[in-house]
């Protein structure tokens, strides 16, 4: 599908033509992602981010109004699965005598995160429907709007970092916000009416290792934002990636540093 639709770039394009005969040419913005919107009085303001839900095509920020590609469903199923896959290592890690209430927590796991990706997509443009509105991604670059902010005299910055990708970001932070929510709700009454409460320290694990993970990216992040301050993007920006260095060097580690294996 169309990025756009036909009559929102009919309306767009009659007032560039209006601004173009009134005061010259429309000029294209700085940078890659920034955009003009409309003003309350129907002329074009400054360049600058667009609105959540829109993209820029050099000048205007336009309204995006396709669908996602089947790469993009499936980036989504991926980020929806990871928390079922992480609900099960839990309950299989700390639930081992009765596998019945195991299974029953198992199918627990699978329909929070089935009704919470349900409620996100309700909640998600267009409202009330299964099918999602989105910006369709075209480099690699708009996953990462932040490090494209332009500076046209070569000291002020013109902040145009938006949802280049809507609302793959914002609907994956949206989903595990639900997950957690249902968690809270759901978990505590299936493990107490028919599990004796067995289910209660996977509850605790999974918010407790989430939590804990989510905070040193964070403090890592805030770190190397503070030392860089980003004055360089293209040689400061790639250092975020030694934010899951930690997690990865213990996954990769885990095996060979057990206390129980080595011999006194």
């Amino acid at each position: 599908m169309s990025l756009l639709s036909k009559e929102p770039l009919i309306v767009v394009w009659i007032l560039i033509m209006f601004q173009k005969g009134s005061n010259g040419a429309l000029d294209p913005c700085s940078g890659k992602y920034c955009g003009r919107i409309i003003n309350n009085n129907g002329h074009f303001g400054d360049c600058g981010a667009c609105p959540r839900g829109y993209r820029t095509n050099g000048s205007v920020c336009l309204e995006c109004l396709s669908s996602p590609e089947l790469y993009d469903w499936l980036y989504l199923g991926f980020m929806a699965s990871l928390p079922v896959i992480i609900h099960w290592f839990f309950i299989d890690f700390f639930i081992k005598r009765e596998r019945k209430r195991m299974y029953l927590l198992f199918l627990s796991a699978f329909v929070e995160s089935a009704l919470a990706a349900i409620f996100t997509l309700l909640a998600s443009k267009p409202q009330g429907s299964l099918n999602l509105i989105s910006c369709k991604s075209e480099h690699l670059a708009d996953w990462y709007t932040i490090f494209f902010n332009p500076k046209p005299d070569h000291v002020n910055i013109i902040h145009c970092t938006q949802e280049a990708v809507y609302p793959l970001y914002t609907i994956v932070l949206m989903y595990y916000a639900v997950c957690v929510g249902l968690l809270t709700l759901v978990r505590p009454i299936i493990s107490h009416q028919f599990c004796d409460g067995q289910g209660r320290a996977s509850i605790y694990a999974a918010l407790r290792h989430v939590i804990i993970i989510v905070a040193h990216w964070l403090v890592h992040a805030y770190g190397i934002l503070a030392v860089t301050l980003l004055r360089n993007p293209a040689v400061h920006g790639p250092l975020f990636s030694l934010v899951l260095s930690p997690v990865l060097f213990y996954l990769v580690t885990h095996s060979f540093t057990e206390p129980n294996k080595f011999k006194t």
